[in-house]
């Protein structure tokens, strides 16, 4: 008891049930964390101390707990007068797991059990535990499994958790955070509910058996209401710690220089190329004791002679959203490299989904026309955009020279990557009907309609990032792009699905465009723009089939994979041929009438 009222441990785990669940709980925590003499343990979410009491009878060890409700706060203050020697090593805070009050590497180990799932932004909580953890330490914590038997019963109704993870999914933002999987299991097949009901000892040892068969034959996350996952610590390689760390304590004292208070948190890498590499970081303002408001951002530095790129993109982005089009707010543009080391930007973090990761998780053939038809309307807005005041707008020649252009792009292409192949025939085709098809209206061409790079936002707009190639050409290029790329979208076994949802999609483009679009002239940028993605696959097809450039080219973890990276390049080139074949028997039976 704590004052008047029951207190949470006593409300949960009281009954004889309750107790054999805390018990099998506390013993895979220390099974794990072994913790040694003089070991500094952080316990977020420590309630009314239930494993933090069981830490201290290790001599030595210090246990410091969180939690932000003061109830609980207060209650486990009473019960740890109860540990005569043993309450002078546990100390009490009330702090938010977003923010912890604590120096980076404070402990050498963590544990948040029954606590991450009411975490409102989770990643942060993920971040700062990973900043206080020192190297090589050790992190305990339970997630609530989106396969647990409610869901699987479809009771949703006693639900009481405020978030459910898929394990696999989440596991990608702790390696992010240096934060390695060491093992995991699950925890409670059984519905605790169940456990609760019976007080009888000949049923809970049967209870207890049930449970034990259902852990060895069925799958970890299957039925569990809870996983405990084990994680420790490990830093990057020399190379690429040197380089985080000084781009992190470069950023600070940029920052500081521009803003007089906040601070910089967790510096992950989110994405790598050949042309720059992006992080993301928070700015953490404080408001009062208690919460702080968190700003999160994009950095993207460009790679060796990354000046120009970096100026086109700042200009692109500053332009658009003058406009009122959907793109990232630009905050920071700096050409030189004296500052990073490199040309950069910060720009807005935009929260959302991408496109082509949404097409392939919903199944409502309504929900996925609903997509494409916005992602045709923004294309078609950015291409009735006027674009005279961009200063790489340089107006081609004439109407007919960007048609000319693409020949001279797939000759050039072919011989720089040296790819073998007979597409003579093909631009030979392309030499006799490009003359055929003058630009009816130059415009803003994104350039790179891969399906990732249109992210859902939380508003339901479409928002088009990546904008390192942008140039000014004939809108039917990025129309031809962007249905190639919705082809692809569901795998190479409903192509037809793909082309289904592609044919949608001009149809809704040339709807909002409101003028007439001409088929034949799309028909040439098909076979254009496939002929650009064959040679690409047929140069990554060549580069897979030697172990050496796969490794150099994909990096190291797709070894493993590179037979079947082979076969994929291959198999991606094969449909496009196909499809240049038809689009230009397609095209000639329209001229023969």
């Amino acid at each position: 008891m704590c004052g008047s009222k029951l207190d949470y441990e006593e409300l949960i785990f009281g009954s004889p049930g309750g107790k054999i669940i805390s018990t099998t709980e506390l013993k895979a925590v220390l099974k794990y964390l072994r913790p040694k003499k003089s070991e500094k343990i952080l316990d977020i979410g420590t309630g009314t101390g239930r494993i933090a009491r069981k830490v201290l009878l290790i001599p030595n060890v210090t246990v410091v707990g969180i939690d932000l409700n003061k109830q609980h706060i207060r209650c486990a203050s009473t019960k740890k007068k109860r540990l005569r020697d043993h309450g002078n090593r546990y100390q009490l805070v009330i702090a938010d797991g977003r923010f912890l009050p604590f120096r980076d590497s404070s402990f050498h180990s963590v544990i948040c059990i029954r606590t991450l799932k009411y975490f409102l932004d989770y990643k942060s909580g993920i971040e700062e535990i990973s900043r206080v953890l020192k190297n090589h330490g050790k992190l305990v914590l339970t997630l609530s499994n989106i396969f647990s038997i409610d869901i699987v019963l479809l009771k949703l109704k006693i639900l009481a958790y405020k978030r459910l993870f898929n394990f696999r999914k989440t596991l990608q933002f702790f390696k992010e955070n240096n934060l390695v999987l060491v093992n995991y299991t699950g925890l409670h097949k059984i519905h605790p509910k169940i456990w609760s009901i019976f007080t009888n000892a000949q049923w809970l040892n049967f209870l207890k058996r049930t449970e034990d068969i259902l852990q060895k034959i069925t799958p970890k996350e299957l039925f569990s209401r809870e996983i405990l996952v084990k994680f420790v610590k490990k830093r990057l390689s020399v190379k690429m710690m040197m380089e985080k760390i000084e781009i992190k304590d470069l950023l600070k004292k940029y920052v500081k220089s521009i803003v007089k208070r906040g601070k910089i948190g967790s510096i992950p890498l989110r994405s790598e190329g050949l042309s720059s590499t992006v992080y993301t970081f928070s700015l953490i303002y404080p408001k009062n004791n208690f919460k702080r408001e968190k700003l999160e951002f994009i950095l993207k530095m460009y790679n060796k002679g990354g000046r120009a790129v970096c100026y086109k993109e700042s200009e692109i982005l500053s332009f658009l959203h003058s406009k009122g089009f959907p793109v990232p707010r630009l905050y920071i543009k700096e050409i030189s490299d004296k500052i990073l080391g490199k040309p950069f930007i910060i720009i807005e973090k935009v929260n959302g989904e991408p496109m082509g990761k949404y097409l392939k998780r919903v199944n409502d053939d309504n929900l996925k026309r609903k997509v494409i038809k916005c992602f045709a309307e923004t294309l078609a807005f950015l291409h009735s955009l006027a674009w005279d005041d961009l200063s790489f707008s340089k107006h081609p020649p004439d109407k007919y020279s960007y048609a000319k252009y693409q020949i001279l792009l797939v000759q050039n292409l072919q011989s720089n990557l040296r790819i073998k192949g007979d597409f003579s025939w093909i631009i030979t085709w392309m030499k006799s009907n490009a003359p055929l098809h003058p630009c009816q209206r130059y415009s803003i061409l994104h350039g790179d309609m891969h399906l990732d790079n249109f992210l859902i936002s939380t508003d339901g707009r479409i928002v088009m990032l990546d904008w390192e190639y942008p140039e000014i050409g004939d809108p039917l290029r990025d129309v031809a792009l962007a249905y190639i790329n919705l082809i692809f979208a569901f795998g190479f076994r409903k192509l037809s699905k793909g082309k289904e949802l592609g044919e949608f999609f001009v149809h809704q483009y040339v709807k909002r465009l409101n003028r007439k679009l001409d088929s034949q002239a799309l028909r040439f940028y098909i076979v254009a723009s496939a002929l650009v993605e064959v040679i690409f696959y047929r140069f990554n097809c060549k580069q897979a089939h030697n172990p050496y450039l796969a490794v150099k080219r994909f990096g190291i973890r797709y070894l493993p994979a590179f037979p079947f990276l082979c076969w994929y390049f291959w198999w991606r080139a094969r449909v496009l041929e196909q499809l240049i074949i038809e689009e230009i028997k397609a095209y000639e039976r329209f001229y023969s009438k």
